[in-house]
């Protein structure tokens, strides 16, 4: 029981059909999952995530538990079960206070709705057949597109991606003009000095030492501006 209704916990409500769970493959971690017992006019159920288990219930088994949700006028339901958090709207977003619902015990019905598919094989190659299945039960249900779970995820880290892409090339091209910047003050550099290189080579100096001696100073401007940069 809440004194006030205003500091009531919310949480994110998904209306599910049996199969829903198994099919996206949310781990089950206590109870049980929604059946096909859990009709309309059975006792209402309920399953919560593990976030919503720990808040309400910190340190106890939530299965065989009711709890209302909706307001006093909504029916008390019992927790079913309990079943690991999910990211539902991008895999960037916090941990939620979740539930779950048997879609036909939800006095609201959604406008909207997603047929979850699991297959074996090109999960793309069942879009035809499902919406052939879906308009043979109601042909004016107007289907706005279906796309593979890769695809899903992949549109989630788009929105990442790009930006990472973009301070990778301009790092990139950072270290190319750091580099051209190190090779342009190195050849001014030796060319300031070829009369000395050219009197070490005459008093016995090999290619070899000269080349050490150049990478040598170039090395050494390389550090300290490193170091300057840290």
């Amino acid at each position: 029981p809440i004194a006030n209704p205003a500091d009531a916990p919310s949480a994110f409500r998904y209306g599910v059909t049996p199969g829903y769970i198994e099919a996206m493959g949310i781990p089950l971690r206590r109870g049980r999952s929604i059946t096909a017992e859990d009709h309309a006019n059975a006792p209402p159920v309920i399953l919560i995530n593990e976030l919503f288990a720990t808040r309400i219930w910190p340190g106890e088994d939530p299965t065989g538990k009711f709890i209302q949700v909706g307001g006093p006028e909504s029916p008390w339901r019992m927790v079913v079960g309990v079943v690991g958090n999910v990211r539902h709207e991008g895999l960037d977003e916090p941990e939620k206070m979740q539930f779950y619902v048997p879609e036909t015990q939800w006095p609201y019905p959604d406008s909207d709705m997603i047929l979850t598919l699991r297959a074996v094989g090109n999960p793309e190659a069942l879009a035809p057949s499902a919406r052939e299945a879906i308009w043979s039960v109601r042909r004016n249900v107007r289907i706005t597109g279906a796309a593979a779970m890769d695809q899903v995820i992949g549109a989630s880290l788009a929105q990442r991606r790009f930006p990472m892409m973009t301070l990778g090339l301009f790092a990139i091209a950072a270290l190319l003009l750091a580099a051209l910047g190190l090779y342009g003050l190195m050849a001014f550099t030796l060319t300031q000095r070829a009369t000395e290189i050219g009197i070490r080579m005459a008093l016995g100096a090999q290619p070899g030492d000269v080349l050490r001696m150049a990478l040598r100073q170039g090395m050494s401007l390389a550090g300290i501006g490193a170091t300057h940069q840290r």
